[in-house]
């Protein structure tokens, strides 16, 4: 009986020391996307005691004795961790930070504000968003005959309008020709907006000329409230109108573009392209300096400082997203509903 025991108990207590010998020793990543200035820590995964950490090239990125990885310069190298002289690597590619800058990302329309394209970001894959494919706007009703070819130019097959149904059919944008028009109305409201819409339309577009009606709009476009975007994000209803832009991205034909709007291109337009560039890869800093954009493009057309939209305001969505979903990855899978196959189908569609 006492040998029984024995025999049993030296089993039981052996088996988590063979679980662990018997695990795969291996880095958390074999290859990482940084920006200069960046830092990312690598581990070695199922290695007890020290593990050497060396760089190939410190110029380009450092590694502390922890696996700390700090980018400083362009270039790619390999990062390599030693233990009991077995080497495990990760390639470590280092690129410029992204340069968010007005005169890169406007298309240039003469009677629609706030007019750009989500092109020439590069990605946390290391490749770029594909330019002139992705665009945002405010409304399309003062858009000139120019506005129109040049739209046409780039083979824009869809505008998504994100506006109140009061607005679409009161305050209709001009018709892109070879271009459909979905409605996919962001906020859920019980209000009519016809009147206000109506209003809007004769006030903005009998003005004069062009830099009159922009003008109007930009002065209009004010900043709205601290949880806008917060509001956005617990909306469920905001969630499935998200899911519904995200399929019609995966639905566009090669070469075809699109382009979303509401009124003024700044808020409800300025959520949905964060989320977009975020499924596509983008990281949060660009995201946001694109995102606030918008106030150098209102500034432009007003000729004074603006703040017609606010980061802080945003960033109080974003942490409710990291502290309720941990990611803004996880709140699109879980919440938005898109999913990991849809997500990787957008990046093999828009980035080179």
């Amino acid at each position: 009986m006492i040998l029984w025991l024995v025999v049993v108990l030296t089993a039981v207590t052996a088996l988590p020391v063979m679980s662990f010998a018997g695990a795969k020793v291996k880095l958390n990543k074999t290859k990482a996307v940084m920006f200069i200035g960046e830092s990312q820590t690598l581990k070695l995964k199922n290695a007890r005691g020290k593990v050497k950490w060396t760089t190939a090239d410190k110029r380009v990125a450092t590694v502390s004795g922890k696996g700390e990885v700090k980018a400083k310069k362009t270039g790619r190298i390999w990062i390599r961790a030693i233990k009991k002289k077995k080497e495990y690597k990760c390639r470590v590619c280092v690129y410029r930070v992204n340069a968010v800058k007005l005169e890169n990302q406007q298309v240039g329309l003469e009677g629609v504000i706030n007019a750009r394209q989500l092109g020439g970001y590069r990605t946390r894959s290391g490749k770029k968003i594909k330019k002139n494919l992705i665009f945002r706007s405010g409304e399309l009703a003062g858009a000139t005959d120019n506005d129109l070819a040049r739209l046409r130019a780039y083979h824009l097959t869809r505008v998504v309008d994100l506006r109140f149904p009061g607005d679409y059919t009161d305050c209709p944008d001009r018709k892109v020709s070879g271009a459909d028009n979905v409605l996919i109305t962001l906020i859920k409201s019980s209000k009519d907006y016809k009147a206000s819409a109506q209003a809007r339309c004769q006030r903005v577009y009998s003005l004069a000329t062009q830099n009159e009606q922009l003008a109007a709009a930009a002065q209009d476009g004010g900043c709205v409230g601290k949880n806008f975007y917060l509001n956005l994000a617990k909306s469920g209803y905001t969630s499935k109108q998200l899911k519904r832009w995200f399929n019609i991205l995966t639905k566009q034909k090669k070469g075809d573009a699109v382009l979303f709007h509401c009124i003024y291109g700044k808020d409800r337009t300025g959520y949905v392209a964060y989320m977009t560039l975020v499924a596509l890869g983008v990281d949060q800093k660009t995201a946001l300096k694109d995102f606030a954009l918008t106030n150098e493009e209102f500034g432009r057309v007003l000729s004074k400082k603006t703040s017609a939209v606010k980061a802080a305001y945003m960033k109080t969505a974003l942490n409710y997203i990291k502290k309720k979903y941990g990611t803004t990855r996880k709140y699109l899978n879980k919440e938005v509903g898109l999913t990991d196959s849809q997500i990787e189908k957008l990046r093999a569609m828009y980035l080179e």
